[in-house]
């Protein structure tokens, strides 16, 4: 960071004072001096550093300006990257990414894929998380899709639509391998019944079984129904994402 176009039109500057006002916390070198520098943490987001620099001239008299310093990082995450979140968020919010609005390349596990060929939207999975691992990808028409088992790395815009984390406008598709296994998440519908909530959101968009239920309402014109358990809990199942099979018991 250079201040050395900083001047004084009536005397001369006397002192530098170089401070961090936002951004992960980084130590600055040289803070009292025309140039300083600071060492970027290690960090696994796309993240804004910004500075404060203060200058006194020889009448005690100061001045201050403002340097940003954006260090872009689009590459190497998962789902869980993407959905982790601790905060609630407002409004139709359901703990939103905190990578909202960026564009980045997420690497997962397809694990269901609709059958339509005009708009074949998926979910893809972190294999190696329980929780917080999977993420709902929305495709533009004529997309080749990739199939259910394929790893893939896709570029894309990370999006919130009521409530859920998605993917869109994907910009790049490159499968890194086929015919992969994700063991289902075995919940009951308790869990994941109801509304917005903190035990409910960790499994948004991942491969789950859910046991016990009984069918309690047939499928409308749309293809959804509605299924509950013995505590009376109920889930509306939308056929088409049942890629596994059906097995009630």
């Amino acid at each position: 960071m250079n201040g050395s176009k900083s001047y004084d039109p009536n005397g001369s500057i006397v002192s530098y004072n170089w401070s961090q006002l936002s951004g992960p916390s980084v130590v600055i070198e040289n803070s009292e001096s025309i140039i300083a520098k600071f060492i970027v943490p290690e960090i696994n987001r796309t993240s804004n550093f910004v500075f404060q620099l203060k200058v006194t001239d020889n009448e005690g008299e100061s001045s201050t300006d403002y340097v940003n310093v954006k260090i872009e990082i689009k590459g190497g995450y998962t789902p869980y990257d993407i959905q982790f979140s601790r905060e609630r968020g407002s409004g139709d919010d359901c703990y939103p990414s905190e990578f909202e609005g960026q564009n980045v390349e997420v690497t997962g596990i397809v694990t269901a894929v609709r059958p339509d060929k005009d708009y074949p939207n998926f979910f893809f999975q972190d294999p190696d998380k329980r929780k917080w691992a999977g993420i709902f990808i929305y495709i533009n028409e004529g997309y080749n899709s990739p199939d259910v088992g394929d790893m893939i790395t896709l570029k894309g815009d990370i999006a919130e639509y009521y409530g859920m984390t998605e993917m869109k406008n994907i910009s790049s598709t490159t499968i890194l391998s086929s015919d992969n296994a994700i063991e289902p998440v075995q919940l009951e519908a308790k869990l994941v019944s109801g509304s917005c909530s903190e035990w409910a959101e960790p499994y948004e968009g991942m491969l789950v079984r859910l046991i016990n239920l009984v069918v309690s309402k047939t499928s409308d014109k749309d293809g959804r129904w509605i299924a509950s358990d013995i505590t009376g809990s109920e889930l509306l199942i939308i056929i088409y994402l049942l890629v596994i099979g059906l097995n009630l018991n």
